[in-house]
Formats: structure tokens, sequence, C-alpha cells
């Protein structure tokens, strides 16, 4: 799925793209991200391409980035986490990798794949 496929999917669901916001919620939905190779998290780039924000808008407060990944600023400007590694996260284009899915969230904070 692309990027905005995976928010259409979640949304057709009355879900939204997970978003951790803690430790234990970043290690569950890589937990539920394990049968596939990435899934989407609900951030993206903000307008002025030097941050990051959530579905919401707002500036991420909890982050797990790879290394140097979501610093290059250079058109990839949404977020994945794969499941290779140590549940640490990717900063991709819209169309992900090609095999990029999504885990949705509910209100009460369980997740849902694709």
């Amino acid at each position: 799925l692309t990027f905005s496929e995976a928010v259409a999917w979640c949304a057709a669901q009355g879900l939204t793209l997970a978003m951790p916001r803690t430790e234990s919620e970043n290690e569950a939905v890589y937990a539920a991200c394990q049968s596939y190779y990435a899934c989407w998290l609900d951030a993206r780039e903000n307008a002025a391409g030097d941050g990051w924000v959530d579905g919401d808008g707002n500036a991420l407060t909890y982050t797990n980035w790879d290394g140097g990944e979501g610093s290059c600023h250079c058109g990839e400007d949404r977020v994945f986490i794969n499941r290779v590694g140590t549940a640490e996260w990717h900063d991709v284009g819209e169309g992900g990798d090609g095999q990029t899915r999504a885990i949705c969230q509910q209100p009460s904070g369980s997740i849902s794949p694709s």
C-alpha cells in the first residue's frame, strides 16, 4: 500500500494509522507488523520540511529513528516501522517500498493490521 492508500484503508474502518507515542506502544505496533516487511505510521514531515508531525499535525513527542533516519528532509516525508531490526523507524516517500502495510489504531489503543 502507498501511504495514502493505508490512510484510506484505516479511515474506511473508522480508524487511523497507528502512531506510537511511547516505547511500549511502539513495541506493540512492531509486534503487530511482524507478518509484513514494514508498516506505515501516522506521521509525516511538517509543512516547513524541518520536523515531523502526527496525522493531527502535532509535533512528535516520541520517535524511534534508525541511525540517521528522519533527518535528510529529502522528499522522504512519510514514516514506516520496519519489522527487521529493533522496532526502528525509517523515513520514506509516499509509495513506501511496495510492501508496506497499514496497522490501524482503534480508540482503545489496540491495533489492527491490513
